[in-house]
């Protein structure tokens, strides 16, 4: 048979994909660092150049109109003899400072370092305390450009406003420092990632050498070649991923065996099913004056169970509900015996007490620790229109149902194989219900209530006891087929665990 080889592969090696997308994600961060950085250096460049201005308006504003002004003969304010060299060292000791001048109240320029043609607001500002900054455009002899006023009031001795003293400072300036600044943050972030991608081309050597080795050992695994051991010494993730890939093959060699032993399994199920099926009755015998019904529902794992229906002399008809504590194939043996033993005593003796006494003593001879078997005994007679009910160990209820009211028929029995005879046969009760025309009794297994539904909640006695209650007045069949469609609904999509049997008898008017 020819083999197809397969192409080679095309494109970039681990190596290549490993560096490109370690120095890619390092070059994303540094990128987002510089941004960060940059974001707030301009910020905190903003930050000091507001303080600055704020600060030499106020310097200014600090001497107050008698410190820069001064009333002539005219009765007019001017400058001080000296005021233009005080202005003059302000704005030539801060580079970002493009004049300062002083005005009075009407805004007339007095004292000024350079020439103020005039200012021209945009309209936008902001305060800071008793500062006013507003943004614009400004002219003065050659220069015309963006920049942003500060302006604090001029005080009297008496503290009251006289004029103005305003700090003009250049935007350009500021956009210039910024830019600076940008370029050499880009150009740092220039070689960072040089230097990352470089070394992430070593690093990637270095770690994907044994992952090539990798590589080819499962291209030998996948043409059949199991024989595959570690050479990867790595005690890292490379080194585990190495001695997984080495138990992997040993798991494939083992695989076949673990098929046969599922394939068992299997048949063990399904043989299982059959049996449970075989144990239930195909028809329930007819018992005059009394309508019989049930319904028998397997579980996906848990504990197997059954129900039966023997005709006894005298038209008498016994019913038993049983679940063992065994699972799966064991416990389907264990309900097989159970049935065999209590149908052979009931059709020997008629007598149900009898029966399950002698039941016990057969299943208790070889019962294993742990095993027992819990059952309901109910002997329908349509003579003295009564039901005599025998409970071993059966921790689901027994109900009797009558006008609207439910009660449970309680038993202090043991379990079927628990004691080989004298403490049974002493604690096995026989109780008698009476049953009127119109008189339901049910007996089922705890699987029929203790279950969750899809939605995780739980259904529970009670919410059953509940159902019983509303349904019992229906005929048999409506009473089974609504009692199971409600716990269905509830169930949804979930799967049953453990088997759930409903049996259920009702005197006939």
């Amino acid at each position: 048979m020819a083999v197809r080889k397969s192409a080679p592969a095309r494109g970039m090696g681990i190596a290549a994909r490993f560096a490109l997308a370690v120095g890619g994600g390092l070059a994303v961060m540094l990128i987002i660092y510089a941004l960060v950085v940059l974001r707030s250096a301009g910020t905190a460049l903003e930050k000091q150049i507001n303080a600055l201005g704020v600060q030499a308006s106020r310097a200014l504003a600090a001497a107050g109109r008698d410190g820069w002004l001064v009333k002539g003969n005219d009765n007019r304010w001017r400058g001080r003899k000296g005021s233009r060299t005080g202005i003059k060292r302000i704005v030539e000791n801060n580079p970002y400072v493009l004049n300062a001048y002083v005005q009075d109240a009407k805004d007339h320029v007095l004292v000024t370092h350079f020439k103020a043609e005039g200012f021209t607001s945009s309209g936008t500002g902001f305060d800071s305390g008793v500062t006013k900054v507003f943004f614009g455009t400004y002219k003065s002899g050659g220069f015309a450009g963006r920049v942003r006023l500060y302006r604090t009031p001029l005080l009297t001795a008496q503290r009251q406003s006289a004029g103005w003293a305003n700090v003009l400072v250049s935007e350009t300036v500021i956009e210039e420092e910024l830019s600076s600044l940008r370029k050499t943050i880009f150009l740092l972030s220039l070689l960072a990632i040089g230097v990352a991608v470089g070394v992430a081309f070593w690093v990637s050597g270095m770690v994907t050498s044994p992952l090539r080795a990798l590589v080819q050992a499962v291209s030998r695994i996948n043409r059949g070649n199991l024989s595959y051991r570690s050479t990867v010494r790595s005690k890292g993730e490379v080194g585990a991923l190495s001695k997984a890939i080495e138990q992997m093959c040993e798991s494939l060699r083992e695989g076949e065996h673990i098929w046969e032993e599922l394939d068992q399994v299997r048949e063990q199920g399904k043989l299982v099913g059959e049996l449970q099926t075989a144990l239930l009755p195909q028809s329930v015998p007819e018992v005059e004056g009394f309508e019989v019904d049930s319904t028998h529902v397997a579980g996906a794992g848990g504990t197997a169970g059954f129900w039966d229906a023997v005709p006894l002399p005298d038209g008498r008809l016994a019913l038993v509900v049983a679940a063992t504590s065994g699972q799966g194939a064991l416990g389907a043996l264990l309900a097989a015996m159970t049935r065999a033993y209590v149908r052979g005593y009931l059709e020997e003796t008629g007598d149900a007490g009898k029966s399950l006494r002698a039941a016990n003593r057969n299943l208790a001879q070889g019962m294993r620790k742990g095993l027992h078997v819990t059952c309901q005994v109910a002997v329908l007679d349509p003579r003295g229109q009564r039901a005599t009910v025998y409970v071993a160990g059966h921790r689901a209820p027994f109900y009797a149902c009558r006008g609207g009211e439910v009660s449970v028929v309680h038993g202090e029995g043991l379990a079927l194989g628990l004691d080989k005879g004298k403490v049974f046969d002493r604690r096995l009760e026989e109780v008698v219900v009476e049953m009127p025309p119109g008189t339901r009794i049910v007996m089922t297994t705890v699987g029929t209530y203790d279950f969750e539904g899809e939605d995780g909640t739980h259904y529970g006695i009670d919410r059953f006891q509940d159902l019983v209650r509303k349904h019992a007045p229906k005929n048999s069949d409506a009473f089974v087929n609504l009692v199971v469609g409600a716990l269905e609904m509830h169930q949804g999509e979930a799967d049953r665990v453990v088997d759930a049997t409903l049996v259920t008898a009702k005197r006939m008017v």
